[in-house]
């Protein structure tokens, strides 16, 4: 399995272009990660609004972790099921 890994913080509208890219891959065996902050509110909201499939994981972080960008991304990769992260 292949995971793509997305963090993405108040920026839906390239989130919604990256599900779209996802979702018109052609190789089966595949998983997105997307990692988002709970005080991300246009993100929650977007969310909030998709019907995802199986092969997608959110993670929401609360609103008490100030983390960083390499922080972010190393819990996507820790949440990821793939053998292949990218």
């Amino acid at each position: 399995m292949v995971s793509c890994l997305c963090v993405t913080h108040k920026k839906p509208d390239l989130l919604r272009r990256a599900i779209y890219c996802y979702r018109h891959q052609t190789y089966l065996n595949k998983q997105m990660v997307i990692v988002y902050e709970e005080t991300d509110l246009p993100t929650c909201e977007f969310i909030a609004r998709q019907q995802f499939s199986g092969d997608f994981k959110t993670v929401k972080i609360g609103r008490d972790a100030k983390l960083t960008l390499g922080e972010l991304r190393n819990i996507s990769i820790r949440e990821a099921d793939g053998s292949y992260v990218y």
